[in-house]
């Protein structure tokens, strides 16, 4: 479950004060080589109704705090064919208004270059948490949001047409409804090193499924850790955190 403390529920801040949130779908927290970001599927907002800042996620899923989000990549260029492997968007979060005493307790993953390397094996499992739309609730009169997050673990069942979606199929999908508001939640292969260690390494993300053919299909690392490391270099983003580099 630590694994996991890096995902989120996507909140949309709204122009309303009856209902100044709302939720949809899954994000998760990312430290990139000391740089935070929040990355998300594309999909799970409109991108003509919503602006980048009312895009945010909690600090802590259990509180009230938001993250403050000043830029969003969108991995989605019109005119593509193949448009579900640019399903994500990397909202880079400000670096003036961030809280850094909550982000460095928020658990977000780190990733590295070396995170969009990894193959993909049938032999291994995959694991993935997300917040499907059933486990959404709001507090009132505190306007607070309640979410229930879900972990799944699933089998690689392979490619699809482009090489950078892949497909999974879920285990014990009978505890949840459905597969609504998985979009967006990360995904882990595990390699078990024995009875009581497992080493994890990131795969991807999430996009879609339905729950009839209990098939996930997801973008992969290959394809989202080149993007963020393009992005990072490319508009010159600057380290917040002093990371610890493997490399």
């Amino acid at each position: 479950m630590q694994l996991f403390s890096c995902v989120r529920p996507l909140i949309l801040r709204n122009n309303s004060e009856d209902y100044p949130y709302s939720v949809s779908g899954t994000c998760y927290l990312v430290d990139y080589y000391g740089r935070p970001y929040i990355i998300t599927a594309s999909h799970n907002y409109q991108k003509d109704a919503f602006d980048v800042s009312q895009l945010t996620a909690q600090y802590d899923v259990n509180k009230s705090e938001m993250i403050p989000v000043c830029r969003a990549f969108i991995g989605n260029p019109q005119g593509d064919e193949d448009s579900d492997k640019y399903d994500f968007t990397i909202l880079q979060v400000s670096a003036e208004l961030i809280d850094k005493d909550k982000w460095k307790a928020s658990g977000a993953i780190s990733l590295w270059q070396d995170d969009g390397y990894t193959l993909p094996s049938p032999k291994l499992n995959f694991a993935f948490r997300g917040y499907p739309t059933e486990g959404i609730e709001f507090g009132f009169p505190e306007r607070n949001i309640q979410t229930t997050g879900v972990t799944a673990d699933a089998f690689y069942e392979g490619k699809l047409a482009s090489e950078h979606i892949h497909t999974l199929t879920v285990n014990g999908d009978e505890d949840f409804p459905d597969f609504n508001g998985f979009s967006g939640a990360p995904v882990f292969q595990l390699v078990h090193i024995d009875e009581r260690a497992t080493v994890p390494s990131f795969a991807g993300m999430i996009i879609r499924g339905t729950k009839a053919s209990r098939l996930m299909h997801l973008v992969s690392n290959r394809y989202i850790v080149p993007k963020l490391h393009e992005i990072t270099v490319r508009h010159k983003i600057a380290e917040l955190f002093v990371s610890d580099d493997p490399q």
